[in-house]
């Protein structure tokens, strides 16, 4: 067994944990600026309450740019894990 490469894919593998945590926590704010936005205009019709969606757009935004750079380091790290899991034997995660 290759022991170096063994410790490539843990740590590897440690990483893309942690990266898919930063993924649902990402999608979890996606989805409250998307409620928001959707309570915001909801009482704006329905009550005629003001509303000013340019923060909960701007929340929304910035939500999928850390999202789309998250999913690129996930993919990243997919592929280094294949490669470290074929150099000491083991099978790499399923991706999720």
């Amino acid at each position: 067994m290759n022991y170096e490469a063994l410790g490539r894919y843990t740590e590897a593998a440690e990483q893309w944990q942690a990266l898919l945590c930063k993924r649902d926590l990402y999608l979890h704010n996606l989805g409250r600026a998307s409620s928001s936005l959707n309570t915001g205009f909801a009482n704006m019709r329905t009550a005629g309450v003001p509303y000013r969606p340019d923060s909960d757009i701007l929340d929304a935004q910035t939500c999928l740019d850390a999202l789309e750079e998250v999913l690129a380091e996930i993919s990243t790290k997919e592929q280094q894990l294949a490669e470290y899991a074929q150099q000491c034997g083991k099978v790499p995660p399923t991706p999720r």
